[in-house]
C-alpha cells in the first residue's frame, strides 16, 4: 500500500504488466486509480526459423505444456491433461517441460489415462528451448510461458490458475484472444463452459493452422516483443515525475517487516540473489 501511495503521489508513477494485477491490487487495497501497461517482454525471435505455416497433417497431434509443476499452476495442468484425455477425435501426445513437486502426480495421471500419451521431460534448457518448442503443434502455458511458443508462431492456449481443484469444464481461450495484456487470470465462475469446447477448438485450429500460426506471431510482436515495450518504457518515463530520491525518501528500497521476519524464521538455503533454493 505505502509503495502504490508514494507512485501515486509523486506523479502517476504506477505501472502495471496487465489488467489481471491491476484488478487484483485495487481490489486488495480497495481504491480506485488509473495506471499505465507495461506487458512482459520476451527474448526477441530475430533470426528464428518460425512454425512452419502449413496445414496440420500428422498423424499424432503433438502438444505441450510449459511450466513450473508449482503450486496454483498444478491445477489447470491437471484438468488439462484429463480433458485432452477425453478427445476422440485425435491421437494425442503430451510433452511436459518443467520441474517441480508436483511431477510425481502427473506422473500417476499419465498412467491412468486412456488415449493421450505423456513424456514429463523436466526443465527445458534455454539453449534447446526453441528447437523442442519447435516439434509441437499447440501449446498450453501461462504467463511468459505462453509467450516463448507465441514468438514461434506455435498456437498456444493461455491458461490460467487456481488454487484449488478445478470442478466443471474450464473454457480455454487462445493467447491471441487475451485482453489487458493478461496471460493468467485467477479462474472464477466466469472461466467456465456448459458443454466442453476444447475438441471443437482444436479441430477449427488444425483447419486454419497457417492462419493460426501467423496470428498469434503477430499478438506477441504487437504487445511482447522487445522493440514495442522498450518504445512503450520510454512513454511512460516520460509521463511519470517519480524519481529515485522519492523512493529512497519513502525507504522503499528496504525489505519490509515480514520480509524481514520470514527472511530470519526460513533457513532454507537461498541463492546469491535472494531465490529460495531447494
Amino acid at each position: 500500500m505505502k509503495v502504490l501511495s508514494v507512485l501515486l503521489k509523486n506523479g502517476n508513477g504506477n505501472v502495471f504488466m496487465d489488467r489481471e494485477n491491476w484488478r487484483a491490487t485495487q481490489e486488495y487495497t480497495r481504491s480506485m486509480f488509473n495506471t499505465h501497461y507495461l506487458p512482459i517482454m520476451t527474448r526477441d525471435s530475430s533470426g528464428v526459423k518460425k512454425k512452419k505455416s502449413e496445414t496440420y497433417k500428422s498423424k499424432v497431434l503433438r502438444v505441450a505444456w510449459l511450466g513450473r509443476l508449482e503450486d496454483f499452476k498444478m491445477p489447470i495442468l491437471e484438468h488439462t491433461i484429463n480433458r485432452l484425455d477425453n478427445i476422440n477425435s485425435l491421437k494425442i501426445h503430451l510433452d511436459v517441460f518443467g520441474d517441480g513437486a508436483g511431477a510425481k502426480s502427473i506422473s500417476d495421471i499419465a498412467k491412468k489415462l486412456k488415449r493421450v500419451s505423456v513424456s514429463l521431460n523436466g526443465n527445458l534448457d534455454l539453449d534447446k528451448s526453441t528447437d523442442r518448442l519447435m516439434e509441437q503443434d499447440i501449446l498450453f502455458a501461462m504467463g511468459t510461458s505462453a509467450l516463448e511458443g507465441a514468438r514461434l508462431g506455435i498456437p498456444t492456449f493461455c491458461l490460467d490458475y487456481s488454487y484449488k481443484k478445478i470442478s466443471g469444464l474450464y473454457k480455454y481461450t487462445l493467447l491471441r484472444e487475451r485482453a489487458g495484456y493478461n496471460l493468467a487470470e485467477e479462474i472464477s465462475s466466469t472461466h467456465f463452459e456448459e458443454e466442453s469446447e476444447l475438441e471443437g477448438r482444436i479441430d477449427d485450429l488444425l483447419k486454419n493452422y497457417q492462419k493460426e500460426s501467423e496470428l498469434v506471431y503477430k499478438y506477441w510482436k504487437k504487445n511482447h516483443s522487445p522493440l514495442v515495450i522498450l518504445e512503450r518504457l520510454k512513454l511512460i518515463l516520460n509521463q511519470t515525475s517519480v524519481t529515485v530520491a522519492d523512493i529512497l525518501n519513502a525507504r522503499l528500497e528496504q525489505a519490509d517487516i515480514i520480509t524481514k521476519l520470514v527472511s530470519v524464521l526460513d533457513r532454507r538455503n537461498r541463492h546469491r540473489k535472494g531465490f529460495v533454493l531447494r
